[in-house]
């Protein structure tokens, strides 16, 4: 089967440039995934094993820019952050929170506790456009909620820094990956 190139004239090209400058802007916007209350009860805590009940700091993910975060520092020994749970892009680092997205897995973390106070329970949801689409807990969490809803508990009372569990989502796919020329290319 042979190929053949498509021929256009000049009004043609710039119609097609424009409608590809219109699909990536639409495509390369930024997408966040954020840890936010349950909206079945309004929850967005953790259950030590003492067992105590806190509210939980967050940190969420955003491809471009800075992520949902409510934290009122870097660590749990900062007033007012006595669980906090992060969203990352690494399995290996819970403060990795921003960037594009180079696998279809973000990493739930429960990166500190006050005092590092192991944890048993923690409710919360997931909320933003970055599309979930699976939650695997992982190092003997489980999950009795769904993949945006979790509730999420572990029997042997962990302290962070710890993955509770591999988040899937579907970003979206930006034509900006390529280059003006292989476009160009296409129609010449």
């Amino acid at each position: 089967m042979a190929h053949e190139r498509l021929h256009l004239d000049e009004s043609q090209v710039v119609v097609v440039m424009l409608c590809s400058l219109a699909v990536f802007a639409q495509s390369a916007r930024a997408e966040e995934l954020c840890i936010v209350p349950s909206a079945a009860n309004s929850r967005n805590t953790t259950i030590l094993c003492t067992p105590n009940a806190f509210p939980n700091s967050v940190v969420g993910y955003n491809t471009e820019g800075a992520p949902c975060d409510t934290r009122t520092g870097l660590n749990c020994t900062t007033a007012g952050n006595l669980a906090v749970w992060t969203i990352s892009s690494s399995s290996q680092d819970p403060y990795v929170n921003s960037g594009p997205l180079q696998v279809q897995s973000l990493y739930l973390w429960i990166a500190c506790t006050l005092f590092d106070d192991p944890i048993q329970l923690a409710e919360f949801d997931l909320s933003g456009d970055l599309p979930v689409v699976g939650f695997i807990p992982m190092n003997g969490f489980s999950n009795a909620g769904t993949p945006t809803e979790p509730v999420l508990s572990v029997p042997d009372c962990p302290s962070g820094p710890l993955v509770a569990g591999e988040i899937q989502v579907s970003p979206t796919v930006s034509v900006a990956r390529s280059t003006w020329g292989q476009i160009k290319a296409l129609y010449q």
